[in-house]
């Protein structure tokens, strides 16, 4: 039984740091009975349950927050979205005018603006695109339209459908294509405008 004993004293003898110490020491550090020490930790947490919030007030808080969250979310997406309608409608006005613009080849202006400097105000006016024209016209000649002509390749000259130039045209693509029964359809209706 003093064993028992001599180990209770020993677990008692225990100083804050949860190691254990000599009843013998030389005075370093206090040390204080396991009776103490339960003492102490029951004070301590007691302190700190005072300064935390009840579950009650934790749960509202959360609550609160996560509406509010959620409101400012909400805001967000819709301003991302109005935002984004707003730029594709910018980019529209911008197109149609740049399509409006006569004497030019609308195609090719469109691809050397510089679109980031062409602005839509609020009244939906678009700006930039006169303040560039001067300066495309004089790097690239091709961009501004001769009158009663386009740019690029000559048109072909126009053929009245039906006719026997316009059914000559398509029987010789329809033998490139190797298509005979079209080929054929398209020499009887040559033939019978040779009649005529």
């Amino acid at each position: 039984m003093s064993t028992e004993n001599e180990t209770i004293e020993e677990q008692d003898n225990v100083n804050l740091d949860g190691e254990q110490e000599n009843s013998d020491s030389t005075g370093k550090g206090k040390t204080f009975t396991q009776k103490e020490l339960d003492i102490i930790l029951k004070d301590r947490i007691a302190r700190e349950k005072k300064n935390q919030l009840s579950k009650e007030e934790i749960k509202e808080y959360n609550d609160f927050k996560a509406s509010k969250q959620t409101e400012s979310e909400k805001l967000e997406l819709t301003k991302t979205a109005l935002n984004e309608t707003v730029q594709k409608a910018n980019t529209k006005l911008i197109k149609a005018e740049i399509k409006n613009l006569e004497g030019y080849d609308n195609k090719l202006l469109s691809r050397l603006l510089d679109m980031n400097s062409i602005e839509v105000d609020d009244n939906g006016d678009v700006t930039g695109i006169e303040e560039q024209l001067t300066e495309i016209e004089k790097d690239f000649p091709s961009v501004k339209k001769v009158q009663g002509t386009t740019t690029g390749a000559n048109p072909p000259p126009t053929v009245k459908a039906g006719s026997l130039e316009q059914l000559q045209t398509e029987l010789e693509t329809a033998q490139k294509n190797h298509d005979t029964l079209l080929s054929i359809s398209i020499k009887r209706k040559m033939f019978e405008k040779q009649k005529l």
